[in-house]
């Protein structure tokens, strides 16, 4: 009877939901939605075209998008190959690099594994692992779509015999080339795939950064020093899209704030 007085006696415990989703899980789930429906959208609705975007003189080009959804330029196969590959492409480097940008924010993360939705909503036991895991993965992924991004120009040059050729444009604030007047990159008539000197020192830029710095750097490094590696390699991959002239708005209004703020929430 004393024992049954007392139990009744306690004060009632607040009650606590379950977190009834992992965070990992649910990153994938929201990052595979988002990068499904941008390049989705890149295909079909185009909802926020390069041409929107001025900068200087003039847009950021122009989007071919074609009188029916996922209708690729004119040419053989290598052709849009090119076209396919470049879409699909930039808008996943778009989605990945701040997904890269976001698992590193290490005081953010500890002030979200404390709050509510970690006591109720998402399982944030074990961030730290899942966000290296995260990390990781789409750093190789982003690695592999960032090399194909900018050879795959030149497939209709290495699969067809097409003539390559370089014109340069204007230089125009901020460091931005901008392409001359009625410049095309694909002459089917001809046969000709036309670079600029930007697509020219992006080729060269990426390819030395990632394809033989980052891979040399992570054999030869200590963790720390990679991790300066990684970071100092981020954020000019984010300079170099801020600095070209047919990165629109959603890649200057969302990478290059990341790159910048990334010291920033770094703990």
């Amino acid at each position: 009877m004393e024992q049954s007085t007392h139990s009744a006696s306690r004060p009632l415990q607040p009650h606590r939901c379950r977190p009834f989703i992992k965070y990992e899980f649910l990153v994938w789930l929201l990052y595979g939605a988002w990068t499904f429906l941008a390049i989705v959208d890149r295909f079909t609705w185009n909802v926020w075209p390069r041409e929107t975007h001025r900068i200087g003189a003039g847009t950021a080009g122009s989007d071919f998008v074609g009188e029916v959804h996922f209708q690729l330029k004119e040419g053989p196969w290598a052709v849009k190959l090119y076209d396919a590959v470049a879409r699909i492409s930039g808008r996943y480097c778009i989605v990945a690099l701040n997904l890269l940008f976001f698992t590193m924010c290490h005081t953010t993360y500890a002030w979200l594994s404390e709050c509510w939705v970690a006591r109720n909503l998402v399982d944030m036991r074990n961030y730290v692992k899942a966000n290296r895991r995260l990390h990781n993965w789409n750093g190789i992924g982003i690695i592999t779509m960032t090399l194909l991004h900018v050879w795959s120009i030149i497939f209709p040059s290495i699969v067809h015999g097409w003539r390559a050729q370089v014109v340069l444009g204007n230089f125009e604030w901020i460091l931005s080339e901008r392409g001359p007047k009625g410049f095309k990159d694909i002459n089917v008539k001809t046969r000709t795939m036309t670079l600029q000197g930007d697509d020219v020192f992006r080729i060269v830029e990426m390819t030395l950064l990632l394809a033989i710095l980052l891979p040399l750097t992570v054999k030869w490094l200590s963790t720390n020093d990679i991790l300066v590696c990684r970071y100092t390699t981020s954020s000019l991959c984010s300079t170099s899209l801020t600095l070209s002239a047919v990165t629109p708005t959603h890649t200057h209004g969302f990478s290059t704030p990341r790159s910048l703020c990334t010291g920033l929430v770094i703990s």
